[in-house]
């Protein structure tokens, strides 16, 4: 049994303790996951973002990965090039601060509700690249650019962790949506 299926099934479960109406959709990783009377549909197209999980699960969790590579600030990285990034420590960067959360908002999906942080946040990549234009830039405490990327990356840490936006996979209740 694969992990869609085992989370489709714990799904199920929770409709069945909570008494769900109609169809639930969740998010797991790249799965998109629906379930209907006992159903299992992995195949239920891009639901709304659900919820979100943390820069630490994502860090861990590279067979969820919904995609191969993401771009940051307009550079193209590859999953291993990403997973280098997340677990390298900032110790004080910057860059690394906020390329941490963006990644992780980029592999849960954005919603409106953070739309222009992200928008922010390439921006700021893009502005503030040192020579090569790869990360990490040594950004260091202290400078206007470090203020602003810190705080760029606390609005998408919010969204990751659940403080906004839909709210953290962890904490969130199953989203039901009637059926059609």
């Amino acid at each position: 049994m694969n992990r869609t299926t085992k989370v489709a099934l714990v799904m199920a479960a929770v409709c069945a303790l909570f008494g769900c109406t109609g169809e639930a959709v969740g998010r797991v990783g790249a799965a998109h996951l629906a379930v209907d009377a006992g159903r299992v549909d992995d195949d239920a197209g891009p639901p709304p973002v659900v919820c979100t999980l943390t820069q630490g699960y994502w860090k861990n969790h590279a067979e969820d990965w919904p995609v191969s590579s993401l771009v940051l600030g307009g550079e193209v990285y590859t999953q291993a090039q990403l997973l280098t990034l997340l677990r390298t420590a900032p110790r004080g960067d910057a860059s690394l601060i906020l390329a941490h959360q963006l990644i992780a908002t980029l592999l849960n999906g954005v919603d409106a509700s953070i739309a222009d942080e992200v928008a922010d946040a390439h921006a700021w990549l893009a502005d503030n690249a040192d020579g090569d234009g790869r990360l990490p830039f040594g950004t260091a405490s202290g400078s206007d650019a470090h203020e602003d990327a810190t705080d760029i990356a606390d609005a998408l840490a919010d969204y990751n962790e659940g403080v906004t936006g839909p709210g953290h996979c962890g904490r969130a209740p199953v989203q039901v949506v009637a059926p059609q």
